[in-house]
């Protein structure tokens, strides 16, 4: 099992390449924070692939080095199913919520 984590993310239009999204993920039992710039690979009416894999590594040895294959489905009823391919983050997987 893991460390929990607090998990959000910013995605905003821009081209494949370019940075189009930015989280913000924080380890509150051990004070760090993870966050960090995501790219554009690929895009279609529904669904998003990016990578995080780019950046700098915020904590080395805490942090995971991101991965090219982050992966946002549009579900039926609107929210989006979230698919790591981080495997040293553990995969994360699940639907997101919207908060303004």
């Amino acid at each position: 099992m893991g460390v929990p984590a607090d998990f959000e993310i910013t995605i905003k239009a821009g081209r494949t390449g370019e940075v189009v999204g930015r989280d913000k993920s924080v380890l509150p039992l051990i004070g760090t924070d993870c966050s960090g710039d995501w790219k554009l690979v690929s895009a279609t009416d529904r669904s998003l692939v990016l990578d995080t894999s780019g950046g700098p590594n915020p904590a080395p040895g805490i942090c995971s080095n991101g991965s090219s294959e982050e992966r946002f489905s549009l579900n039926d009823n609107g929210t989006l199913h979230y698919k790591s391919g981080d495997a040293a983050a553990g995969n994360p997987e699940g639907d997101l919520t919207r908060i303004r």
